[in-house]
């Protein structure tokens, strides 16, 4: 498209010439285009081209959506390509307890968003007995990179989404509750106390409790539990693990109050049966991702079981950091400023925005911590000594 520069049906290196030109690319045309119209598009359509540029020497277009796909580095680059992938940079000159990591962890966190392997020979997982592994990416889909040691003395292990899922709830329950005209009710609420049953699309009936297989089912997202069906008056079981979203909130800045259930879940980036979705592909866009917005799309068929009018809402990521279009919505949404005849009770302005970049800037650090902790877990080499390795207690307490 023409961005005032004329373009007309100049090739591309000559729009790029352009651009170098007028996108104030050095401190002398930056002060003389300081505040120009079509800057801030120059410089956006101008690191766009440079980072499409970077993903194709990652590796070639030419070799392939299969390869592509198959590439750690070309997957987490294109990830973070997201808007809010990196954010939590705005949070990396606070102390350890606000960004989340200590000044060991950042080194790790610049070293993943750079795509360095950190140990860049392929050999044997300790913990899972993979043989070989590529480090870089191993870390999110190792099944022993997390554990804690229970009462009993026995080591149990679990997922890494259980322990993230469980991070960003509590960071939302935080953050929503600052906003003055929504309210946090509930927490894991079961979507039959809120919406109907879908009458052309019921919910599936629940397992039988007695069931050992299903006793012992473990959700990587949701906390273990034991669920008893019960029929209702319309013959529906109303009790299932499936049946649960992870917060109620309440807006009142609308005619009438308005529920909505989130539901949170986070997509491992580097997952062998996510790789095909990690990029679009010939016909749509090689240079993004379309696993969070797959991960919102997974929530929506479970979603279609009630009458919930859009609002159950699949906050979903993937976990780069990308954000699938359903929770950007929803985001947009609680922290708009509201219409012109209907405004919101927001203090100022100046809340309003702060309060929004506050909740994106600690979703984005939740995200990046762990990434690193992926990489702790697995005993990754600290750099700050040759040979010494960083000591982290398998017991230990998750942050959010």
């Amino acid at each position: 498209n023409d961005i005032g520069l004329r373009s007309g049906n100049l090739s591309t290196m000559e729009l790029l010439t352009m651009l170098t030109k007028h996108a104030a690319t050095n401190n002398d045309d930056n002060r003389k285009l300081k505040g120009g119209k079509h800057q801030g598009k120059l410089r956006s359509a101008l690191n766009l081209y440079i980072a499409n540029r970077y993903a194709d020497s990652i590796v070639p277009p030419n070799a392939g959506v299969a390869a592509r796909c198959n590439n750690p580095f070309l997957r987490a680059f294109i990830a973070q390509r997201s808007p809010t992938a990196n954010r939590w940079l705005n949070r990396i000159h606070r102390d350890k307890r606000a960004r989340l990591l200590t000044d060991a962890d950042v080194k790790i966190a610049f070293w993943i968003t750079a795509g360095i392997n950190l140990i860049v020979v392929d050999r044997k997982c300790s913990r899972c007995k993979m043989d070989p592994v590529n480090w870089f990416e191993h870390g999110q889909v190792c099944k022993k990179s997390r554990k804690r040691r229970q009462d009993d003395n026995q080591v149990k292990y679990f997922a890494r989404s259980w322990a993230l899922h469980k991070s960003i709830q509590i960071l939302m329950n935080e953050c929503l509750a600052k906003i003055p005209d929504v309210n946090v009710t509930e927490q894991n609420p079961k979507f039959l106390d809120t919406f109907l049953a879908n009458p052309e699309n019921p919910p599936p009936p629940s397992k039988d409790s007695d069931n050992s297989d299903d006793q012992n089912h473990v959700d990587e997202e949701m906390e273990p539990r034991i669920y008893r069906g019960r029929v209702v008056a319309d013959g529906t079981l109303i009790e299932d693990k499936r049946l649960k979203s992870d917060i109620k909130i309440i807006t009142t800045f609308e005619e009438q109050p308005v529920p909505i259930l989130i539901d949170i879940t986070v997509a491992a980036t580097h997952a062998v049966s996510h790789h095909p979705l990690t990029i679009k592909g010939t016909n749509g866009d090689i240079y993004s991702s379309r696993l969070a917005d797959h991960g919102a799309h997974e929530k929506d068929k479970r979603h279609a079981h009630y009458l919930h009018d859009g609002n159950a809402i699949g906050f979903a990521f993937d976990s780069m950091g990308g954000i699938s279009k359903s929770a950007k919505d929803l985001i947009d949404h609680l922290y708009a400023r509201g219409e012109q005849e209907k405004r919101r009770r927001w203090d100022s302005e100046t809340m309003r925005v702060a309060l929004k970049k506050e909740f994106l800037d600690r979703l984005s650090m939740v995200l990046c911590s762990h990434r690193v902790y992926d990489f702790k877990f697995l005993g990754i080499p600290n750099m700050r000594a040759q040979g010494a390795q960083l000591a982290h207690p398998p017991h230990r307490t998750l942050r959010h």
